[in-house]
C-alpha cells in the first residue's frame, strides 16, 4: 500500500490523460483502500477458478490434511510443520501432505517430512494436483498475509473445507462453519483445533461433513471463470 502512495501523482496524471482507466484489485478489502488513496476508479473482481477441471472425488479413508502453495513464510508452511506435529502426538490417522514449488524455507520442510512429520511431494503435475484436492478432507492455508489465493477456490471447486487465517484474503470466500473453518488466534494450537474438528465431522458425522462439501462445491461456483471474465469485460467495456 505504501508503494501506491509513491506513484499516486502519476497514476493519477495517467488517468486524467486518459491512458489509465482504473486499476484491478481482487481483495475486496484492498479495493476499499486503494479507493480512498487514489481516488480513481479501482475495481474489485476476485480471481476465479475452473469448475470443469476441478470437481469432486472420492474421500482417502486416512484423515488427510493438504497444503498447497510456496514454502515461504508469508505462507506460513512454518506452522503447517507445527501443526503436523502436534497432531501427529495427538493421533496416527491424520496424514499431513505439502505440494509446492518450492521456497526458501523448503529445507525445513524436507527435514520434516524425512522425520514423518509431514509427507512432501514437491512440484505436483496438474493431473495429480486435482487429484489431490478432491481426496483431501480439509486445505489449510495459514498464510500470515496474503490478497487472494486460488488455492482456496480450487480446494472448494474439488469438494474440500478449507481452514484458513482469519485475514480479508480468505474472508471472501471461506466463510466460516459452513464452507470450512477461519482461525484466530493465530497459533498452531488453534489450527489444530478446527483440524479436529472437521476430522470428527468425517468421523462421526459424516453428514454433516458432507454437507460440508456441498457448500464448499456450490460457494466456489459462484467464482467460476466464465462469471469472473463475464464482469471484467463489462468493466472494460464501460470504463
Amino acid at each position: 500500500m505504501r508503494n501506491f502512495f509513491i506513484i499516486k501523482p502519476v497514476l493519477k496524471l495517467l488517468y486524467m490523460l486518459g491512458i489509465l482507466r482504473g486499476i484491478h484489485a481482487v481483495n475486496i478489502v484492498d479495493a476499499i483502500m486503494l479507493r480512498k488513496v487514489l481516488g480513481i476508479p479501482i475495481w474489485w473482481i476476485p480471481n476465479g477458478v475452473d469448475c470443469i477441471k476441478f470437481e469432486l472425488g472420492v474421500k482417502r479413508e486416512v484423515f488427510q490434511v493438504l497444503f498447497v502453495g510456496a514454502l515461504t513464510y508469508d505462507k506460513g508452511v512454518d506452522v503447517v510443520i507445527e501443526v503436523a506435529k502436534k497432531l501427529r502426538a495427538m493421533t496416527n490417522d491424520v496424514e499431513v501432505i505439502i505440494a509446492s514449488v518450492g521456497g526458501p524455507l523448503e529445507n525445513l520442510v524436507i527435514n520434516a517430512s524425512k522425520q514423518g512429520i509431514v509427507k512432501y511431494l514437491g512440484f505436483v503435475p496438474d493431473k495429480e494436483l486435482r487429484k489431490l484436492y478432491a481426496e483431501s478432507h480439509v486445505v489449510l492455508l495459514p498464510s500470515r498475509s496474503d490478497t487472494f489465493p486460488l488455492v482456496q477456490l480450487e480446494a472448494q471447486a474439488s469438494g474440500t473445507s478449507v481452514i484458513a487465517t482469519d485475514i480479508p484474503a480468505f474472508r471472501q470466500t471461506v466463510i466460516d462453519g459452513v464452507t470450512g473453518f477461519l482461525v484466530k488466534p493465530y497459533t498452531p494450537e488453534a489450527f489444530v483445533e478446527a483440524i479436529m474438528r472437521v476430522r470428527d465431522m468425517w468421523i462421526n458425522h459424516r453428514d454433516r461433513y458432507m454437507e460440508m462439501v456441498v457448500n464448499a462445491r456450490r460457494n466456489a461456483e459462484q467464482y467460476c471463470w466464465e462469471r469472473i471474465v463475464d464482469v471484467l469485460l463489462r468493466k472494460l467495456l464501460n470504463a
